[in-house]
């Protein structure tokens, strides 16, 4: 992956060297990574989580008992 390269950019290179990806698909992800962006970056605005462990730990329930 380049510097500048998303993961869903990564991701259609991988898949269209296997011929198994069409544009459509690849159009669909990368609206759906955006969108996906957009949530967390207003959950952030809204948020009072002290940093990003934080926040990943409560929204994916990741803390160890």
């Amino acid at each position: 992956m380049t510097p500048k390269q998303t993961a869903v950019e990564w991701l259609q290179v991988q898949l269209n060297e296997n011929g198994k990806l069409s544009a459509v698909d690849f159009y669909q992800a990368k609206a759906m990574d955006k969108e996906q962006h957009k949530q967390t970056y207003y959950q952030g605005l809204n948020s009072n989580f002290q940093d990003f462990e934080q926040y990943y730990n409560e929204t994916f329930n990741t803390k160890k008992p």
